[in-house]
């Protein structure tokens, strides 16, 4: 059946593509809370709402391109019964779109890290700080008795 084989096709090369579009704007969005967090005043010049769209079209832009590579060197996607989905046959090639997924998802555990350890130092700087005016909220009363 020619329409099938051309729906599979689609549905091949549409599956990785959001997959990897979903990862990368996650990426985006952590590398956006890391500046928002621990770098507000660079944030807002970085991430103005015009530059924001542009890179979030960059960023699907880029997902688009995940299974080029496969497809220009004659890969066919075919259908797989038992997962119901039409998948690539493993190659080098079906192997480099894993990179798509793999960078983006270091660099959303990497900068979260980094806000999580920014929002602990602030934390314990609060802290630091309420402990002193309670002190001397202490002091004060003292003396005034």
């Amino acid at each position: 059946m020619l329409g099938g084989f051309y729906v599979c096709q689609i549905s091949g090369y549409v599956v990785p593509f959001l997959g990897s579009a979903s990862v990368q704007t996650m990426a985006l969005m952590a590398l956006d809370r890391h500046f928002r967090i621990a770098h507000p005043i660079k944030h807002r010049t970085i991430f103005s709402v015009k530059r924001t769209k542009l890179m979030a079209i960059l960023v699907w832009l880029l997902a688009s391109t995940v299974q080029i590579p496969y497809v220009a060197n004659g890969g066919v996607y075919t259908f797989h019964p038992g997962k119901c989905i039409c998948f690539v046959e493993f190659s080098f090639l079906a192997n480099v779109g894993i990179a798509y997924l793999v960078l983006p998802s270091i660099i959303v555990q990497h900068f979260y890290m980094k806000v999580f350890l920014a929002l602990r130092a602030n934390k314990k700087r609060i802290e630091t700080l309420q402990g002193q005016s309670s002190d001397a909220l202490r002091m004060t009363t003292q003396e005034s008795s």
